[in-house]
């Protein structure tokens, strides 16, 4: 058992779900879709990217309730209180996004990130809530160039793989 403190840590609202992280986040991304919308009830989430090694449960994982909305992500929040908690995408094993919300911030070791960048801005729609402040942060109307090959080439996988297969269902 390490004797390093943990990076940060982090739990959801009434706290039957906590964790560790032994890093800090890669980056920190605000996405507007509809999705996070309605799940936050509000204008984005923000998510930590982590590598999935990094963290570890210390109480409550089996509390977490997994939600796919969509054919390539799968998320999660606390059974209980109802807490966001994480997203991770079909094709990216090794990594997780922890919702920011979820963080205790007297425990984090270091300075965190600032946000490089807002996603799904095109999402936004009419309502004319929340505006995005002029701070040189990247913004996209969808996913970035670049991981939106990412997501082209797992559905093109998905497609073969359901024509090899027809009986497996994504």
């Amino acid at each position: 058992m390490s004797t390093t403190p943990p990076a940060f840590k982090g739990s959801c609202m009434c706290k039957s779900i906590t964790y560790t992280s032994s890093t800090l986040p890669r980056n920190l991304t605000c996405c507007h879709c509809l999705t996070c919308r309605r799940i936050s009830g509000s204008d984005y989430i923000t998510f930590l990217s982590l590598p999935r090694s990094s963290i570890t449960w210390t109480s409550g994982e089996s509390s977490l309730t997994r939600t796919s909305y969509s054919d390539m992500a799968v998320r999660s929040h606390c059974a209980k209180c109802g807490s966001n908690m994480t997203m991770s995408y079909h094709f990216e094993k090794d990594d997780v996004g922890i919702a920011l919300g979820s963080v205790e911030e007297d425990s984090v070791r270091s300075n965190f990130p600032k946000v490089a960048k807002h996603i799904f801005l095109g999402e936004m729609g009419k309502l004319g809530g929340y505006q995005v402040p002029d701070d040189g942060t990247k913004r996209w109307k969808g996913h970035t160039d670049v991981f939106q090959k990412l997501v082209d080439k797992w559905e093109a996988d998905v497609r073969e793989e359901t024509v090899e297969h027809p009986h497996l269902k994504w």
